[in-house]
């Protein structure tokens, strides 16, 4: 149940499981059966303590809603504060938890400022980017103002709302996408391929894949055009030359025009005989 809520912005663990479950029910239903499950408790105490000031989970419990939250080591510890704060019984106690609460929340801010377009995904977050074509192209969905949220991002792909939300939540969390209320706008990290990456073959793999899927589609108002050739060595050296200008006008093009749709662009020119 992983979720784009920050835990950090609060001070109390029950506005923040109300805000994680506002936002779970957008697209799905049962938050509270899921979390009682992995609670190991019955759903209607798990309303009890939404609802009712001055009941509380256990330090137990607590622990069991990080991993059902898949929250990372800081945001479980913080998580835990935030019960421990509430269930104080005495002021002194109380303060000791906020204080930690306030350190952890300074802590984040200043990891956050300064994090900006230098921070680049690990190994393992490129793995998952280049996995399947929806990460790069929800990525650059995010760069059109009239796809930025998901009913329309989703709309525009055909793809299922709730694969495209974890997509979505992946890529923020890495930097590519910046979470706005119900928004996902262009982040501030960015990737790219060098031609030595081990990503490169998966990455062109993906989105050859994606072309097929086009070319059977009959509505669709693309271009495709594939061809075997016998030529000449010189010639040869003559297109590729040819081919790569395209690729470098395709760049400038682009580069200075304005986010209103997304298009795929693939170029397949190489020796057939080694």
């Amino acid at each position: 149940m992983k979720s784009l809520v920050v835990i950090y912005r609060f001070k109390d663990y029950k506005t923040y499981l109300s805000a994680v479950e506002e936002e779970f029910n957008r697209f799905d239903r049962g938050f509270r059966s899921r979390l009682a499950e992995a609670l190991g408790v019955q759903n209607a105490f798990v309303s009890k303590v939404l609802n009712q000031p001055k009941v509380h989970f256990s330090i137990e419990q607590a622990m069991s809603a990080t991993q059902a939250l898949e929250l990372d080591k800081d945001e479980s510890a913080y998580l835990i504060w935030l019960v421990e704060s509430a269930r104080a019984g005495t002021k002194e106690l109380k303060e000791f938890f906020l204080n930690l609460i306030e350190l952890a929340q300074n802590r984040y801010l200043n990891i956050k400022n300064r994090v900006g377009s230098a921070s680049a995904p690990s190994e393992q977050d490129q793995n998952r980017f280049y996995s399947h074509w929806l990460y790069g192209a929800a990525h650059v969905m995010s760069s059109i103002p009239q796809f930025t949220s998901i009913a329309k991002m989703a709309e525009a792909l055909r793809v299922d709302q709730k694969a495209l939300r974890e997509v979505l939540i992946f890529l923020s969390q890495i930097g590519l996408v910046t979470a706005k209320d119900d928004l996902f706008l262009i982040g501030p990290t960015q990737l790219h391929l060098s031609k030595s990456s081990p990503h490169i073959s998966k990455h062109h793999t993906n989105w050859r894949l994606k072309a097929i899927d086009d070319v059977s589609d009959p509505a669709s108002g693309g271009i495709h055009y594939s061809t075997v050739s016998s030529l000449s060595h010189k010639d040869v050296e003559k297109l590729k030359h040819d081919l790569t200008e395209v690729i470098q006008d395709y760049v400038e093009v682009i580069k200075a025009s304005p986010e209103e749709t997304a298009c795929c662009f693939n170029l397949d020119f190489f020796r057939l005989i080694k």
